[in-house]
């Protein structure tokens, strides 16, 4: 009996599509039980969770998740995981994720999905004030904290300047890197694809995808 399968969420199946080429994969375990075997049968190969439900498998190149993320919501997961594996050479218990949000937009953007459904999915992503524009008074702050309908105005507005701030440095990074392209992300394994996006067109210049965008 097969343990595992193919996305049926349509964003999930674009993401596989994009990264296939890249040698990437994911994975759907209907049975949770059956994730978390596959955890510990793992061993000594490199193998990263986001919770039980959600992993990645880094030799491979493969995300590996139990059938609740397998839909919109659980897309944007999936696609923070795609990062990780796709968007840094680093591991993910030493890479800063901040390096790679652009690249992550970029990737929602290109399969349909929005900055809005990601800062919603994402109540726990937060932005220092060491990472954007020094606040003294924002130590800390969450998407959800800030954007609350119910308290418009002032920390709404800090919450996306600081956020730009994080964003803009992140496209910096993708560019210098090259492994972002018109506004698509490429893989940073590739380096035909990296020196291609670092010469770019004749004429051409690589456009800042803004958070209005996405």
């Amino acid at each position: 009996m097969t343990q595992k399968r193919e996305p049926e969420n349509v964003y999930i199946r674009r993401m596989m599509r994009i990264i296939g080429p890249w040698g990437g994969r994911i994975h759907v375990y209907d049975n949770r039980f059956r994730l978390a075997d596959k955890m510990y049968s793992l061993g000594k190969v490199e193998y990263y969770t986001f919770s039980e439900h959600l992993g990645i498998r880094w030799d491979t190149k493969t995300v590996l998740l139990y059938k609740s993320f397998d839909n919109t919501r659980g897309a944007y997961d999936v696609a923070h995981e795609i990062a990780h594996l796709f968007a840094t050479k680093d591991k993910p218990d030493v890479c800063d994720e901040h390096d790679f949000l652009y690249w992550e937009l970029c990737l929602l953007r290109q399969v349909g999905l929005t900055f809005e459904g990601w800062r919603m999915c994402n109540p726990h992503w937060t932005v220092r004030e060491h990472e954007g524009t020094f606040r003294p008074e924002l130590t800390v702050i969450r998407a959800t904290q800030v954007w609350d309908v119910r308290n418009p105005g002032g920390s709404k507005h800090i919450y996306r300047e600081l956020l730009e701030d994080v964003v803009h440095k992140s496209y910096k990074r993708c560019k210098r890197a090259g492994i972002v392209q018109n506004g698509k992300p490429l893989s940073v394994w590739s380096e035909h694809e990296q020196r291609s996006s670092k010469q770019g067109h004749p004429g051409s210049r690589e456009r800042m995808v803004r958070l209005h965008d996405v």
